[in-house]
């Protein structure tokens, strides 16, 4: 009889991690059945009972979690830490900075993946009441890459995203630029 294995995992996990790991796992565990779960959303303060599966994986951003993960008896262990970037137009006027702080990144019209970690939720509960009197200003939420560079480079706007999309997704594009940012995100 197989053994089964329930895998809760957030949008962003699973497109960027998780199906490229679903044939190795299959491939190294041929007798267990893997059942996985992905959230229509990142929220991370709105998980599902997560004593319903065997683990969850998901992107916590400044511990937003720990809650949700303590209150189910999981343990929690890093995977890796990644940081967030922006992508920007290689004319934009901040092109040539090496790093943006949340700041700078503020004083325009963001573009943000639909399902990628929820920077708006993050940004509103954890960081705007305690340090900034800015609201975030969203021209587009799009998982469209092809959509996203059009307007990046039609717009002064910036798209916040992780370095595994920003990577796969926007480096090769020669009109647009990667730029390091002050948001960072643990993969547990």
């Amino acid at each position: 009889m197989a053994k089964s294995f329930r895998i809760y995992a957030t949008q962003s996990i699973a497109d960027s991690i998780l199906v490229f790991a679903f044939d190795e796992m299959n491939h190294a565990f041929p007798k267990t059945e893997f059942t996985i779960t992905i959230s229509e959303h990142d929220d991370p303060y709105n998980l599902p009972d997560l004593s319903n599966y065997d683990l969850f994986i998901g992107t916590n951003v400044g511990d937003t979690f720990n809650e949700s993960v303590h209150s189910n008896d999981f343990v929690m262990e890093t995977i890796f830490t990644d940081s967030f970037s922006v992508v920007i137009d290689r004319q934009h006027p901040l092109a040539r900075r090496k790093f943006l702080d949340i700041e700078e990144i503020l004083d325009y019209k963001l573009i943000l993946h639909k399902y990628d970690f929820t920077v708006d939720s993050f940004y509103e509960k954890i960081i705007q009441p305690q340090v900034y009197h800015k609201k975030l200003d969203i021209l587009l939420r799009s998982d469209n890459s092809r959509v996203i560079q059009t307007l990046l480079t039609a717009y002064p706007a910036i798209l916040i995203t992780n370095n595994v999309l920003a990577t796969n997704d926007y480096t090769k594009n020669e009109d647009l630029v990667m730029i390091p940012s002050a948001i960072q995100r643990t993969i547990r």
